[in-house]
């Protein structure tokens, strides 16, 4: 209505100026752009047409899914890392690279952390198994901050922290010791799911509880993180930060298991400048939040969805134990997760792992902090992207034949159009 009423406004006005001097004349063809320009806006709208569930967002920007990207990009492979004799990894986790492009792996199952140098080259290990300082029950998530190497086990709901130039332990942290002030964390679980070290030494803890319960074989439960801040000596600082929800789990004989596969989960990822980023599976949406807990801004992709049926789950995998039981599962959803996994490289870009047709590969996104697509690759499943610094891309790999794995090291290219 407000869009015919304003139309109708500047014809009436071009009306009238018709009959006036020269100056008025000239600005006819103004008035026409501005007619123009404002039917493209709202064709523009109307044509990549934000989801009602997110339209109160403020600082929205949407962009629109057919956007080309002005760059190419390829990868060249220049090291491998655990494919020899020295180190056999039981179970990789977690995998980063500090400074001097030195690669730290987490081996989950021995619990212990192994560092390479840049060529592939075994160094030396960090930590072992146990109860003690630098010590772990398990392995999480590695970050690295300055100097430091920190290790998140959640089991013994503490951080160890090394020393980059010697790699011997240097501080222990335990987590939320003061969490009983919280009711809402007060019993076992809550549990800290995910950490996020601050450059500052302070930390984000994202606490992990059920949203609802299944009640029976097959049925379906969602969990649900909120998360806090943690001051450089483990202590829960002020009330909550953000809540929503992680993800959709199914009831397996007695156990609540994340399908991820089906449902997706909520994505998190910490920026060194102070903002924290957040998409869910569902869309192709990013949330932008300060470090307090406040919204900044947001931006949308029209991104196409993929059906989720038997035809294209066999394509994903014909063998898996939920694949064999979809018929089975309570409140399947529709489609396929949009967004699957989400890096941030040194530079701050975004990486965004998106589902499409052929059920082997991601088509990754490379964009601006902002949201600007700067480029688009094929990338397969079985290799997943862990770690994008000073230029090179990390990606886990499977020996078909043996099992082993090991991590390749990829150096990134881009180029303009």
């Amino acid at each position: 209505m407000m869009s015919v009423w304003l139309i109708g406004g500047l014809i009436e006005t071009i009306r009238d100026v018709l009959k006036a001097d020269t100056f008025y004349k000239t600005m006819i063809k103004y008035s026409f752009l501005l007619i123009a320009l404002f039917l493209a806006a709202c064709s523009s709208k109307e044509k990549y047409q934000v989801p009602e569930e997110f339209q109160h967002l403020k600082n929205l920007s949407v962009y629109s899914a057919d956007t080309q990207p002005g760059k190419t990009i390829s990868f060249k492979k220049e090291a491998v890392f655990g494919d020899t004799e020295d180190v056999l990894f039981a179970n990789m986790e977690d995998i980063v690279v500090d400074s001097l492009g030195r690669v730290f792996i987490a081996d989950r199952l021995e619990k212990v952390i192994q560092v390479f140098e840049p060529n592939g080259r075994y160094l030396t290990h960090i930590g072992r198994e146990g109860r003690g300082p630098g010590e772990f029950d398990n392995i999480r998530k590695l970050q690295i901050i300055g100097d430091n190497l920190y290790v998140f086990d959640p089991a013994q709901f503490r951080v160890n922290i090394f020393s980059l130039g010697s790699f011997s332990s240097k501080e222990t942290i335990m987590l939320a010791r003061n969490r009983s002030k919280y009711p809402e964390l007060g019993a076992a679980f809550p549990w800290i799911h995910e950490l996020h070290v601050r450059d500052n030494g302070s930390f984000l803890a994202e606490f992990i509880s059920n949203k609802s319960e299944a009640a029976k074989e097959w049925g379906t439960n969602e969990t649900e993180v909120a998360i806090y801040l943690l001051d450089r000596s483990g202590n829960i600082v002020g009330e909550k930060l953000i809540d929503f929800k992680e993800d959709t789990r199914v009831n397996y004989k007695g156990l609540s298991v994340p399908v991820s596969s089906f449902y997706g989960s909520t994505l998190t990822i910490l920026e060194g400048a102070g903002r924290f980023f957040i998409a869910e599976p569902e869309n192709f949406l990013i949330k932008v939040y300060n470090m307090d807990g406040t919204y900044s801004y947001s931006f949308y992709y029209p991104k196409a969805k993929i059906s989720l049926n038997q035809e294209s789950a066999q394509r994903y995998d014909s063998t898996g134990l939920f694949i064999r039981n979809m018929k089975n599962i309570d409140e399947l959803p529709e489609t396929w997760p949009v967004l699957t996994d989400m890096k941030i490289d040194n530079q701050n870009r975004l990486w965004i792992a998106t589902t499409i047709e052929d059920m082997k590969v991601y088509e990754w996104w490379v964009l601006e902090e902002t949201g600007e697509l700067i480029t688009k690759f094929e990338w397969p499943r079985d290799q997943p992207i862990q770690e994008i610094k000073n230029g090179y891309l990390y990606s886990k790999k499977t020996d078909e034949e043996t099992g082993a794995k090991f991590v390749v090291k990829y150096r990134i290219e881009l180029t303009e159009k």
